[in-house]
């Protein structure tokens, strides 16, 4: 192997593994390189429960399904997620997104579509499908193509040479500068998952900043924004910064202490838990969470004109088991620890909630009356009665969560072009550096919203466009 010939990429999750699979692939004579801030490769990827979006697959394919054309998936998106879309980007991530199933598929991951939803195909891991299962798939495959890994390495900036990236720069876990050439870098180090307390205060709108209870990146694991910055001061443009993204499922105890572990939004779709306000009065549309930022609008809105910080979710048992989620946060002692209060009675619920007993009562019968009379969605708001695992809230025991909004990443960053490419502020390629995974600007092919899946498909679509155009670049 030439020494000369070599490609470093920063972030050991998914889009880093799979770029470095990819461009060996495509250039076995090279040499990759992974350089990892934290001890072990996976990142954000490799804790997702999330699923892949993708259209014409041949799993889809053979079920015979309708809709998931590349035309059906393009409108769906600009119909779902609509403004400030690059078209060219949209259209090569739909393109792109069968070839990568197959891809994963002939590295040996087992792929099950999930038959609820048309688009989505789950990854199959140990313990929880999802991302696990793929980032162990694209670790053994990186290490059998002799990718080197730099655990505990931390990547602080970029190597120019008249205009061209040329290596970085990084710190050791003992402190020690050290030097890296290369002929291409590609930033995988996973965004702003990772970003402290108050990263994005000064995007946040002004109406939401009262009810907003926390701002800090969602997973240790991820990106410190180490990407960006770096790619900034090299030229690069750092775009749409302003489209965050938020989660309404931050618990909260009863002394306003903040959990150290974030909801999931399938309290609401597995576990159809329904939401009261401080009132114990439903006020929005629980199937909004198939649609996140649908469902958040709705819960700020209702906190704004309430002026209050947090709401209530009521589930019982056969929402805690329907859910993987709340059986994992029981486990996790959020019960003993105040974030999840729980009865074998309503009337005991209602005691350790400090509500009224008759105003729970009203709401949780007028909810449950919908399903004695059969119908198909509930008249107040509509939700739907007939959807799998929608149910009336009666078995016992229960369970109440107290929620509030957290702010927890950017969907803005790095702007790239469709072949991965770092665009400098006039919108050329910067030679030598390229993007992908979450360091990216998502918003340029997801659009202002997200859909369920997109995350573990941006890893898998554009790591691999990153890996195999870096490759060609190394000379």
């Amino acid at each position: 192997m030439s020494s000369n010939k070599r490609l470093v990429i920063v972030g050991a999750g998914g889009s880093g593994m799979a770029a470095a699979v990819a461009a060996l692939q495509s250039r076995p004579d090279i040499e990759v390189t992974i350089v990892e801030r934290n001890c072990s490769f996976g990142g954000v990827t490799a804790i997702s429960t999330g699923t892949l979006r993708a259209c014409e697959t041949s799993l889809q394919k053979a079920q015979a399904l309708a809709g998931v054309t590349l035309a059906d998936s393009l409108l769906q998106y600009l119909d779902i997620t609509p403004g400030r879309q690059d078209l060219a980007m949209l259209q090569t991530y739909l393109e792109q997104s069968p070839r990568a199933i197959e891809w994963l598929q002939s590295l040996g991951c087992r792929l099950v579509w999930l038959s609820d939803f048309r688009h989505q195909i789950v990854p199959e891991g140990k313990g929880v499908p999802g991302g696990s299962g793929l980032t162990i798939v694209l670790h053994n495959k990186a290490i059998r193509l002799g990718v080197r890994f730099r655990y505990e390495t931390r990547a602080i900036s970029l190597v120019q040479k008249e205009g061209k990236i040329v290596g970085l720069e990084a710190l050791e876990k003992d402190g020690e500068k050290v030097s890296l050439a290369a002929e291409a870098v590609i930033l995988c180090d996973g965004g702003f998952w990772g970003a402290g307390k108050g990263a994005f205060t000064n995007n946040i709108p002004a109406h939401l900043k009262e009810v907003v209870i926390l701002d800090e990146g969602y997973f240790y694991e991820g990106g410190a924004g180490d990407g960006a910055r770096m790619a900034q001061a090299a030229g690069a443009s750092i775009e749409d910064m302003d489209v965050l993204t938020y989660v309404s499922q931050q618990y909260v105890d009863a002394k306003g202490r903040l959990c150290n572990k974030v909801g999931s939004g399938s309290l609401w779709s597995d576990g159809a838990a329904i939401i009261l306000n401080q009132n114990l009065q439903r006020f929005v549309n629980e199937d909004l969470c198939f649609a996140k930022e649908s469902l958040t609008d709705g819960i700020a809105s209702e906190l704004v004109n309430r002026h209050e910080k947090w709401f209530w979710n009521i589930l019982d048992l056969q929402s805690k088991n329907n859910t993987y989620r709340i059986r994992q946060a029981i486990e996790q002692g959020l019960i003993e620890e105040g974030f999840i209060l729980t009865s074998d009675t309503l009337e005991g619920l209602a005691a350790e909630m400090k509500v009224s007993v008759d105003q729970l009562h009203l709401a949780i019968s007028r909810y449950n009356r919908y399903f004695e009379q059969g119908l198909e969605k509930d008249l107040d708001l509509g939700r739907d009665l007939k959807r799998k695992g929608a149910h009336a809230i009666n078995t016992p025991p229960y369970f109440a969560i107290r929620s509030g909004i957290k702010v927890g990443n950017t969907r803005g960053g790095i702007v790239a072009d469709h072949q991965a490419r770092v665009l400098d502020q006039h919108k050329n390629p910067i030679p030598g550096l390229y993007v992908a995974g979450s360091s990216m600007d998502c918003v340029k092919f997801d659009g202002m919203k997200w859909l369920n899946g997109t995350g573990l498909t941006n890893c898998v679509v554009w790591g691999r466009i990153a890996g195999e155009n870096a490759a060609s670049a190394v000379t």
